[in-house]
């Protein structure tokens, strides 16, 4: 019997590990009057059971949390700023329409398409998104997530492993010098 709980532990770790991980791409990174504009891609953003979803009229939405950062010499580096973008798209059945949908705080973004790969490139890529007060000392830090499920630690990774819905990317960091800004 223990032989098989932890066979099954093991299939359940090897399983999980073995899944497309989801990683931050840069696409484009400019500084212009301490402002830095940044535009993102979530490369491996779609499994069939994502794309079986949103075909099935389910809304789907992920977001991009941005902390502005500032250096500091002898403690903690301290959090400026936290900026939040969500994407979300939706299929209308009726009329055969994706709707993508890019939430930056007050300002809401829709786009319909016809053609489902259209849709779902536009949904996979951030847009020029503006994040204000970056200087010399600071950097951005940047994460992906996709979080539906809420369940407790075991749950949840039987969950993660056969369903693959949540995802968390490692943090992306942009420094100011960087040779992206240019």
């Amino acid at each position: 019997m223990r032989f098989l709980f932890v066979f099954g532990l093991l299939f359940l770790a090897f399983t999980h590990a073995a899944a497309n991980q989801r990683t931050l791409q840069l696409e484009a990174f400019r500084i212009e009057d301490q402002v830095a504009y940044v535009q993102l891609r979530v490369d491996n953003l779609y499994t069939q059971d994502i794309i079986d979803a949103i075909d099935g009229g389910l809304d789907v939405q992920y977001s991009y949390e941005f902390n502005l950062q500032r250096h500091r010499l002898l403690w903690f580096d301290a959090t400026k700023a936290t900026f939040k973008v969500y994407k979300q798209i939706t299929y209308d059945a009726l009329r055969r329409v994706y709707h993508v949908q890019t939430i930056k705080g007050e300002q809401h973004d829709v786009r319909e398409y016809r053609n489902r790969e259209r849709a779902l490139d536009n949904f996979q890529n951030s847009t020029l998104i503006p994040i204000p007060g970056f200087q010399s000392h600071h950097y951005l830090q940047v994460r992906a997530s996709l979080s539906e499920f809420s369940h407790w630690f075991p749950l949840n990774l039987i969950v993660r492993t056969f369903a693959d819905w949540e995802f968390r990317t490692e943090p992306l960091t942009l420094e100011y010098g960087d040779r992206r800004s240019e």
